[in-house]
């Protein structure tokens, strides 16, 4: 119950509310934050602007899909306070769900966060 609670006070409710979808081709940001709802970050037609970036993106409460191109350096660390973590079909659930996997020097790195849901990440 304190982790829930702890979890619960933590929760930034800015961003909007509903669904968002980023499918970005050409310049790709640096921050995606969603408040409640469901956010996809379809990063497939953005292989050209992905060497070597940080890209952080969060969603409060809900779900947060991101599908990365295939044969890039990728570093992931995505986290769920409460609900499940899924990335390339490993999977952890419950309270402060975590998978982080290693990457190259000049990595794209993902750093991604839901407070209550899930994250996942596909190719």
């Amino acid at each position: 119950l304190s982790s829930a609670i702890m979890v619960l006070a933590d929760i930034p409710l800015t961003g909007g509310i509903g669904e968002q979808r980023h499918h970005p081709a050409a310049t790709v940001e640096d921050e995606y934050r969603w408040g409640v709802g469901s956010m996809t970050l379809d990063l497939r037609g953005a292989i050209a602007d992905l060497d070597g970036r940080i890209i952080e993106a969060s969603v409060a409460i809900g779900e947060l899909i991101v599908y990365v191109p295939e044969g890039i350096p990728i570093r992931i660390e995505a986290h769920t306070g409460i609900g499940e973590t899924r990335v390339f079909g490993e999977a952890d659930g419950g309270f402060d769900s975590d998978i982080e996997t290693a990457g190259p020097e000049g990595a794209l790195i993902l750093r991604l966060d839901v407070a209550i849901g899930k994250v996942e990440v596909r190719r």
